[in-house]
């Protein structure tokens, strides 16, 4: 519950002013290890997607899937393609604004922001799903990073991530207006054991080694 918790507690905002939205397929029986849960929290264009392959007391199936949602505008936000695995749960963003960013979509799960002068968007993993930041390019000056590759495509900044759980990146964003947003990505099995601590007035986020 520790990483649900700092999701509302940081993006609860943009996820309050949202309403809940389902597939036509259903899963309408809690035995049914076949039926992919999903819904979508939306304010009738950006919001979060939720993915459940979670039943307690079930083997669940794997999924292939590609992921399309219609906006009230009819523009298609399409996902890429993805395989879930069994027992996996995530959240991904799509069509929200990040101070002066507009994020078009992320295939890793957003954890918290550490808010100081420069915020740092702090972003996690998922095994088996190609980890990506997708960004408008309208608004940047630059993209300063020592380890992410980051294409422009079609007015857009793709940030291709390593899938490796043992590699932390982080890139930076200089907007037209000189502004400095940051975006820091780990590994799914650091986040259980990663806390914002405040030192010195400086949010910051220290990861616990584990066994």
């Amino acid at each position: 519950y520790k990483v649900l918790h700092y999701f509302l507690n940081d993006f609860g905002d943009k996820l309050t002013t949202t309403n809940p939205y389902f597939p036509n397929l259903l899963c309408k029986d809690p035995k049914d290890n076949n039926t992919l849960r999903m819904a979508v929290r939306s304010d009738g264009e950006g919001g979060f997607l939720f993915i459940s392959n979670y039943q307690r007391g079930l083997e669940m199936k794997e999924h292939t899937i590609k992921p399309q949602m219609k906006t009230k505008k009819g523009e298609v936000v399409s996902f890429p393609t993805m395989t879930i695995w069994r027992n996996q749960q995530l959240i991904l963003p799509f069509k929200l604004t990040l101070d002066d960013l507009y994020l078009a979509y992320a295939t890793v799960q957003p954890f918290c922001i550490l808010k100081n002068e420069a915020p740092t968007y702090v972003f996690f993993k998922t095994e088996g799903i190609a980890p990506q930041i997708i960004l408008k390019a309208n608004g940047i000056k630059q993209i300063k990073s020592e380890n992410i590759q980051v294409e422009e495509v079609q007015g857009y900044y793709v940030g291709q991530l390593s899938p490796d759980e043992n590699d932390s990146e982080e890139f930076k964003v200089i907007t037209t207006g000189d502004k400095e947003i940051n975006f820091l990505v780990i590994g799914h099995g650091k986040v259980r054991n990663s806390w914002k601590v405040n030192m010195g007035g400086t949010e910051r986020l220290c990861t616990t080694l584990g066994e």
